[in-house]
């Protein structure tokens, strides 16, 4: 019996063509017959896997433990058991903060995520037929929550001025700051209703800056409190707010209150007049204090008494000359 031998001439590829079908003829001379050979070309492994998924994810941080936050997916030309791909973690820094399902490729969370100590991760995966194992960079961008509240750099004020504050004077400064970032850092002041009296004409703009809506009085002192709000957290500070009316030069600014500049020149006005009147009164008593001898047609005995010698009892004669005095 005559015996069928085949051989291949060219490359037999199974991702290319698994099946091939042979028309085959066999003759005697007189007779010819056909026949149909069907091939089927078995896989061997010889495809490593490639990734087909994309290579940058985000995820918020504190997102819950047990969260799927993404699919890691390649692929393997080769059939059955060597196309099976299984996925792993290159141990790293993270590992803790993440795990991949070795079938599926789903990575979870596993650990805390914090934006303020982490904002990127780079996971490398590795993938495996069991004959090629490959490699690929996960790169993991960690967004912000809003779990950061703003929080005061100062909680005190000591106002000095020159004269009192006009409306829209800008008292103090308050600022805070907010680890969280972009639209979640924005702070937006407010100032809580305060009591009756001068500080309850007290407002804020959104740079911090403190201002009054009406004049203030001299030696001002009151308790106000400033609101800070993320649209998430709020925190308050109460200022202990002096606000003193002093002379000198403070920032920048010289010369005396207007009321103290009133106060003085009252005093100054009331010192002269006082002066005045103690003037008067001395030279009308010394006036008083001289006693004058008149004789009728003669001054030649013209005594003055001093204010001394009148308390000794002594006089003193002021000149021997007579003159005649026309009566």
């Amino acid at each position: 019996m005559p015996i069928l031998l085949l051989w291949f001439i060219g490359n037999l590829d199974r991702e290319n063509t698994s099946e091939i079908t042979l028309r085959i003829k066999a003759t005697d001379g007189k007779f010819t017959v056909t026949s149909e050979l069907f091939v089927i070309i078995t896989d061997v492994n010889d495809n490593e896997p490639i990734f087909i998924s994309r290579n940058n994810i985000s995820v918020e941080e504190n997102t819950k433990n047990g969260t799927v936050i993404f699919q890691v997916r390649a692929t393997d030309a080769d059939y059955g058991k060597n196309s099976i791909i299984t996925y792993s973690l290159v141990p790293g820094e993270y590992a803790t903060k993440f795990s991949i399902n070795a079938s599926s490729g789903n990575i979870t969370v596993i650990g805390n995520l914090d934006r303020e100590n982490t904002s990127e991760i780079t996971l490398r995966i590795k993938a495996t037929d069991g004959t090629f194992t490959v490699t690929s960079d996960l790169f993991v961008i960690i967004t912000d929550a809003n779990d950061n509240g703003p929080i005061f750099k100062k909680c005190e004020a000591q106002v000095i001025l020159q004269e009192p504050a006009s409306p829209q004077t800008q008292l103090f400064h308050v600022s805070t700051t907010d680890a969280d970032s972009g639209s979640n850092a924005i702070i937006k002041y407010s100032v809580v209703e305060n009591e009756e009296g001068a500080c309850s004409y007290l407002d804020i703009d959104q740079d911090g800056n403190v201002y009054s809506n009406n004049s203030l009085p001299w030696e001002t002192t009151c308790n106000v409190t400033i609101r800070a709000s993320d649209g998430a957290k709020t925190i308050e500070c109460v200022v202990d707010l002096r606000v003193a009316m002093t002379p000198g030069k403070t920032e920048g600014r010289t010369g005396f209150p207007t009321e103290a500049k009133y106060s003085l020149i009252a005093a100054f006005v009331f010192l002269l007049i006082v002066g005045a009147i103690v003037l008067i009164f001395i030279k009308k008593r010394r006036l008083r204090s001289y006693k004058v001898k008149e004789t009728r047609g003669d001054l030649s005995n013209l005594h003055l008494t001093s204010p001394i010698q009148a308390e000794s009892g002594k006089e003193e004669k002021l000149g021997s000359k007579t003159k005649e005095t026309e009566m």
